[in-house]
C-alpha cells in the first residue's frame, strides 16, 4: 500500500523588491492551478562590517523581514490553510535552498539591474540555479 502523496509545495522568495513581486504573482498563480501550498520567505541577516555585527539602532532585521513576508500574503487569494510564512536568520540563497528541500519548485525573481546588466542573474538567483535539488523558476 503506498502512502497518498501530499499537495505539492513550492517555496517563493520575497523582500520586498518589484521582482519578488512578480516572483509571488507568478508563484500564486501557479499554486492557485496546480493545487498547491505555498511557502513564502523572506531571509534575514544583520548587518556586518568587515566580519562585525553593525549595531543600528531601531532597526530590527527580525521584525523587519516579518512585516516583508506577512505584508507579501496579505492579498494573495490562496486559502490561509495553503499558505505558510517563513521569516528565518540567513544568507537569502542559502536559506531558500534549505527550505525549499522539501518542495517541489522554487521561484524567486531575478536582480533588478538597468541596462546590459539586467540580462545577468543576481547572487541570490544564481545561487539557488547552482544549489536547489527541485525545480527553479528565476521570473524576470
Amino acid at each position: 500500500m503506498t502512502e497518498p502523496r501530499n499537495a505539492p509545495v513550492v517555496v517563493v522568495g520575497v523582500d520586498g523588491s518589484p521582482a519578488a513581486e512578480r516572483a509571488l504573482e507568478w508563484a500564486t498563480a501557479y499554486a492557485e492551478s496546480a493545487g498547491a501550498s505555498l511557502r513564502v520567505v523572506c531571509a534575514w541577516a544583520l548587518p556586518t562590517s568587515f566580519g562585525r555585527p553593525v549595531p543600528h539602532e531601531g532597526f530590527e532585521p527580525a521584525v523587519a523581514a516579518r512585516q516583508v513576508v506577512e505584508k507579501a500574503v496579505a492579498g494573495l487569494g490562496l486559502p490561509a490553510d495553503r499558505v505558510e510564512t517563513l521569516a528565518p536568520v540567513g544568507s537569502a540563497g542559502e536559506v531558500l535552498v534549505d527550505v525549499s528541500k522539501d518542495a517541489d519548485l522554487l521561484v524567486v525573481g531575478r536582480h533588478g539591474h538597468r541596462t546590459i546588466v539586467s540580462h545577468l542573474l543576481g547572487s541570490v538567483s544564481s545561487y539557488c540555479a547552482h544549489h536547489a535539488q527541485i525545480p527553479l523558476v528565476v521570473i524576470h
